[in-house]
């Protein structure tokens, strides 16, 4: 399931339980701190023999001990000056809240450990902690499950939850108010927490914020928000079991199956949600729900408010599906086999894409995908396919000779600057804004043969240019619009085993990265307002390298964030990606993307985590995969055009679904093609 769709189940699931808020909300106020918990064990007991009554907590932990929210470890005692990690108070704070929580509830975080059907613990309550906004995670991929929480991560958690139960509940405090409100992130939800009595009973002045919150803390936070939301106090002594309600599951009709039930319990705690599955026996088809269900969603959500009895019912039949294809664009047409316009659950059809004269089948969408033609697909529901068709094309020869690789890059939309090597080492610079100039202009300078140059805009008037000398050092030519091409600069430094490649991660910075002619690394050496860095390894200490003969591809998105994205071609011919993050100042591993490349890498990228590889395939013939998620998934690569090409590609965008790439022909001529995001053109 989606992120979006679990958002927008559990806003739903939210509306119905912020009317029941508004009508009782004691009665949705239940476990916390639960014993499935390492740190908070077993046992339930209102004295701890390690919370006296002169511990500053005693009346809070005593409360919800009373309450059966929290409970003591297996040796009896409560231990409230340890610390609580993430994940456990997300498990706290959605059980203080009510909120239900199932299998249906997906983690959007990535190092949260998934725990499989029939536990809930982690993944399902840090889910609903981001679904409900009461945690924003470490990043947008990470959640630091087992790190301990600080005291403004937990009032910031708490101040959310509030807001989220009862909107308006806590009011704002004055300007400048607050004892913790120096924080640009959790300044102003600590002021408000104090201002609402969610901070009572803490030592503000001796504490640090940013210091670990104590288990005694997170009871005392705990009580105060449930005395706000406006549950009365615990009895000392006596202990508030949670209500539990039954739920029945029977079957009926002409046939039959079997409703599965997750979690499969007799009794349920109120406000948690069960996931009833309908699985039809052959020859039977599952028709609808009845009594305190209705409809034929499968599987269907409940949420246990009251004891239910639920029937499924099954009739003797034969599921029939649709099958519906088109060709968008058209240049084509699909057969299936067989071709009927219904088909029995289970039957599977194979799809052929035929494409008209003068065009090639390109890619399927919709209910298939890939490249695979033909194709088959199951028919398991309704589906629909679309087979895409581009015309027959060849690249532009723009016509200028070349004797290695080119550079493009991109200063605003329909410009491109092409920068080549000429007979004489110099470098070559070609202009386009609609039409390619005449001629292309000579910057001097003296490049190794066969090398090709690097380039990248900062801005309309900012351009960078790289190039590996005939000495192996790294060369510099900055441009400076209307100024125009300041000297060479030799960068000196160690001697380069490759190609540059270089992008702009901000706009005053300039990241340059080449193979290391003596180790193999790849290494970097960075530009940041007007000084040159030392240079730097990436992942020195992996066993990825570059291959030899190969040069990385460099790539930041056009937000200037700080994101770098580099691709190299593996000693094992893989395509390869590592990342660095400007938030923690790291690059990723190497990831192994198992893509088969015969160059090396072009990259190019409109929008963060879109990013575009173009490579030279082992038939000389320019491929593109992409990804629209940073690079944990790829798209299967497909051919562009096959015309061969000789050399490395390189590729730039001006804009989105825009992509131009320049390679070199086998007739030695610059060749250029460009991606729509529909097809390849010319």
């Amino acid at each position: 399931m989606s992120l979006r769709s679990v958002l927008s189940t559990s806003m739903q699931v939210a509306k119905r339980r912020r009317l029941l808020v508004n009508l009782s909300v004691a009665a949705i106020i239940v476990v916390a701190l639960t014993a499935s918990l390492g740190s908070l064990a077993l046992a339930a007991s209102s004295s701890f023999p390690d919370v006296p009554g002169s511990h500053p907590n005693y009346a809070a932990i005593t409360d919800l001990a009373d309450r059966g929210i929290i409970s003591g470890k297996t040796d009896g005692k409560f231990y409230p000056s340890d610390p609580v990690t993430r994940q456990q108070f997300a498990k706290m704070i959605v059980g203080t809240g009510g909120y239900p929580v199932s299998e249906a509830n997906v983690c959007p975080f990535g190092d949260v450990t998934v725990s499989g059907p029939g536990d809930l613990y982690p993944d399902n309550f840090v889910a609903v902690c981001a679904a409900q906004g009461i945690t924003l995670g470490k990043t947008e991929t990470t959640f630091d499950p087992t790190g301990n929480i600080t005291r403004y991560q937990v009032i910031s958690m708490v101040v959310r939850t509030a807001n989220d139960l009862q909107p308006g509940l806590l009011a704002a405090p004055p300007a400048g108010f607050g004892a913790w409100s120096g924080d640009p992130t959790h300044g102003a939800n600590a002021a408000r927490a104090e201002y609402n009595d969610l901070l009572a009973g803490l030592d503000l002045a001796s504490l640090n914020p940013l210091g670990n919150m104590t288990r005694g803390e997170v009871a005392q936070v705990l009580h105060n928000l449930l005395l706000k939301l406006g549950g009365s106090p615990g009895t000392t002594g006596s202990s508030v079991p949670a209500a539990t309600y039954t739920l029945s599951v029977s079957t009926a009709g002409t046939g039959s199956g079997t409703v599965a039930k997750i979690p499969d319990q007799t009794t349920f705690a109120a406000g948690s949600t069960v996931v009833l599955t309908a699985t039809a026996a052959t020859g039977s088809i599952f028709m609808s729900w009845s009594g305190d269900a209705s409809g034929d969603t499968n599987p269907l959500t409940v949420t246990m408010d009251s004891n239910k009895t639920i029937v499924a019912t099954f009739n003797a039949g034969t599921v029939l599906y649709s099958l519906n294809t088109s060709v968008p664009g058209g240049g084509g047409t699909i057969t299936k086999s067989p071709d009927q316009a219904m088909y029995p659950s289970g039957t599977s059809v194979q799809l052929t894409a035929v494409p008209a004269t003068g065009y090639t089948f390109h890619h399927w969408t919709g209910a298939v995908t890939g490249i695979t033609n033909p194709a088959s697909v199951v028919m398991d529901s309704h589906k629909t396919v679309q087979a895409v068709f581009v015309p027959d094309v060849d690249y532009e020869d723009v016509g200028v000779t070349l004797n290695a690789g080119p550079a493009v890059a991109s200063p605003l939309e329909n410009n491109l600057t092409v920068f080549m090597r000429a007979s004489s080492g110099s470098l070559l610079q070609l202009m386009y804004n609609g039409t390619w100039a005449a001629a292309p202009q000579n910057l001097g300078g003296n490049i190794k043969s066969g090398s090709s140059p690097a380039a990248a805009y900062r801005s309309f008037l900012l351009v960078d240019v790289f190039v590996r000398g005939t000495n192996d050092h790294l060369y510099w030519l900055a441009g400076r619009g209307q100024a125009g091409f300041a000297d060479w600069q030799d960068m000196g430094g160690s001697l380069m085993g490759s190609d540059p490649a270089v992008c702009a991660p901000e706009i005053d910075e300039l990241a340059v990265f080449w193979r290391h002619g003596s180790t193999g690394q790849l290494v970097v050496r960075r530009y940041k307002g007007t000084t040159w860095e030392g240079i730097g390894s990436v992942n020195g200490s992996s066993p990825v390298k570059p291959m030899a003969g190969s040069s990385p591809a460099a790539v930041s998105p056009p937000d200037f964030g700080g994101h770098i994205d580099v691709f190299i071609r593996g000693t094992n011919s893989h395509l390869y990606q590592t990342h660095y993050n400007p938030t923690t100042h790291n690059w990723s591993a190497f990831n192994d993307t198992g893509i088969v490349i015969g160059s090396s890498p072009a990259v190019a990228s409109w929008a963060k985590g879109h990013i575009d590889v173009i490579f030279r395939g082992t038939s000389n013939h320019l491929y593109h995969t992409s990804t629209e998620n940073g690079g944990t998934t790829w798209r299967t690569p497909i051919e562009i055009n096959d015309t061969a090409v000789v050399g490395d590609p390189d590729a730039v965008s001006w804009g989105p679904n825009r992509i131009d790439v320049v390679v070199r022909g086998t007739n030695n001529h610059l060749l250029h093609t460009w991606f729509d995001g529909t097809k390849w053109h010319p």
